[in-house]
């Protein structure tokens, strides 16, 4: 069975597309962790990346070339630096930016200058594997305890993408006669696994925002009823006498203030006292002048 090969490169771009606007509308509707508007530009350059790819012939070469290095290898630089925010609330240099337009100089020069799709394939397919490491790593390095599976498999999903991409490219350095959308095995493979890596790590991602913002209203619900848990205040007018400083209870009995405070507070009290009463009680006597004037000494 023939496989057409622009069929899966088109199947690719609807997927890509489908996710930027699922994600968008996530955008819209939510407040996401960090990291996932930047995982969504991510997904806008890879699906305008797919245009110039699928396009290619239509568009003239030279254009396609350039603006397909340019978006993929940028498309992968947000990606990593939408997980590096998302796992450790930190961006991405921005000087790492500029490496997809170098990528993207050097590639051209493998086109204007010298005509060699090998060559340009494996600069940009090493790049964007590098990328995809860089990736994986900081799934790994930074994968929460209560859900390390997720992660996990989303550096294994993203590993595979950069892998098989290496791979083509190689094959293709071998054999530079090999067209984009030449109906073989390699190619097939190559986009199939493009196809379900795309689903796979946009899939992952939304589980991990998802649970990550679980675990963030959990954590608040928790917070809020410890502190509930831990505080009882008293609100309101509380009649008090101004004499005796008894205080009247709803059902009109007068009470201690300790008393009335203990049972309608998580408050106690340990008794003393102040140094004006002190000298009222004991003032005439002269222990009490001796142990004041030794304080005053000291």
């Amino acid at each position: 069975m023939v496989v057409d090969i622009k069929t899966l490169m088109t199947c690719n771009l609807g997927i890509a597309f489908i996710f930027f606007i699922t994600f968008l509308s996530y955008l819209k509707n939510k407040n996401p962790p960090n990291g996932f508007r930047v995982w969504t530009f991510g997904i806008i350059t890879h699906t305008l990346g797919f245009v110039f790819l699928v396009f290619r012939g239509t568009i003239p070469i030279g254009i396609c070339i350039v603006f397909t290095n340019l978006l993929i290898t940028f498309s992968v630089v947000f990606r990593l630096d939408a997980i590096s925010r998302f796992v450790q609330n930190k961006a991405l240099r921005k000087s790492l930016y500029s490496f997809p337009v170098f990528v993207t100089i050097v590639c051209s020069c493998f086109y204007f200058l010298n005509d060699d799709i090998g060559i340009r394939n494996i600069i940009t397919s090493t790049f964007v594997f590098l990328f995809t490491i860089a990736i994986s790593w900081q799934l790994i390095r930074y994968a929460p305890p209560l859900n390390t599976i997720l992660y996990y498999l989303m550096a294994f999903g993203v590993t595979i993408r950069g892998g098989t991409l290496m791979y083509r490219a190689i094959l293709w350095l071998i054999d530079p006669k090999v067209s984009h959308f030449d109906a073989n095995n390699n190619n097939a493979i190559h986009f199939f696994i493009a196809i379900l890596s795309e689903i796979g790590i946009n899939v992952l991602f939304l589980m991990m925002n998802n649970q990550k913002a679980e675990n963030k209203i959990l954590q608040t619900n928790k917070e809020l009823q410890e502190a509930l848990d831990n505080v009882r205040t008293l609100k309101g007018l509380i009649p008090i006498c101004s004499h005796c400083k008894k205080i009247r209870d709803d059902k009109g009995y007068w009470n201690i203030l300790e008393s009335y405070i203990q049972k309608h507070s998580d408050a106690s009290f340990s008794h003393g006292l102040c140094p004006d009463c002190s000298d009222k009680l004991y003032g005439n006597n002269d222990w009490y002048l001796k142990m004041k004037k030794k304080k005053e000494a000291m």
